[in-house]
């Protein structure tokens, strides 16, 4: 039996995806940037990765888990490689007049309290979220700090604004086709079995008109 969730990391926890989806659109659609633009091409990269990283390990979720699916594996978790990935790229795009030393433990503290939600609740493993914070944290500092996979991707993009005749600012559409990408990728189990009921659906009413034509 899990143990009981604190009210507030029930909130946290609960609430992640929605916040954490939400401001990065927030983000998206008011700076309109080749900065902001590349920081989410590279965050949709990296969660690929991170799902491809978990299909090849395929280790299994915790038995206590409440998703069953045997197609849906644990290691690394995609909320912990999304999650820190986000969360450390923030600090290294913060503005110089925000203090990274009183940043970096707000977004650290949310962070660890969203993945403790996920592992009370049995949805993954210690390891698992580890591993998933070392992907999505690696990631950042590789391409943000180590490399300059990330300012060449932002100049390209701004290239790319000028030739299209856009200025500094990406159009809405082009936003809010970005963003749904990111959706696609992020919901990638629940479109999974969204499909596989429709299957079941669409077999069950095949079968119950073959029982009528009988």
């Amino acid at each position: 039996m899990s143990p009981p969730i604190p009210l507030f990391v029930a909130a946290v926890g609960a609430s992640t995806r929605v916040l954490v989806s939400s401001s990065v659109l927030a983000y998206m659609l008011l700076s309109r940037s080749p900065e902001a633009v590349a920081m989410v091409t590279l965050a949709i990269g990296t969660a690929v990765f991170g799902k491809v990283l978990k299909k090849l390990l395929a280790a299994p979720r915790p038995a206590n888990s409440p998703i069953q699916d045997s197609d849906d594996h644990g290691m690394p978790s995609s909320h912990a490689v999304s999650l820190a990935f986000l969360a450390s790229t923030a600090v290294f795009l913060l503005p110089a007049r925000v203090s990274r030393a009183q940043a970096a433990p707000a977004l650290l503290g949310y962070v660890l309290t969203s993945l403790y939600y996920r592992k009370v609740r049995g949805l993954h493993s210690y390891a698992q979220l580890a591993a998933g914070c070392a992907v999505g944290g690696g990631s950042s500092l590789l391409l943000y700090r180590l490399t300059g996979v990330a300012a060449a991707l932002e100049a390209g993009v701004a290239g790319w604004f000028a030739r299209a005749g856009w200025g500094d600012s990406v159009p809405p559409a082009g936003v809010l086709g970005l963003a749904l990408l990111g959706g696609c990728v992020v919901g990638w189990r629940e479109l999974c079995q969204l499909k596989r009921f429709r299957g079941k659906g669409e077999g069950g009413g095949e079968g119950r008109r073959k029982g009528k034509e009988e």
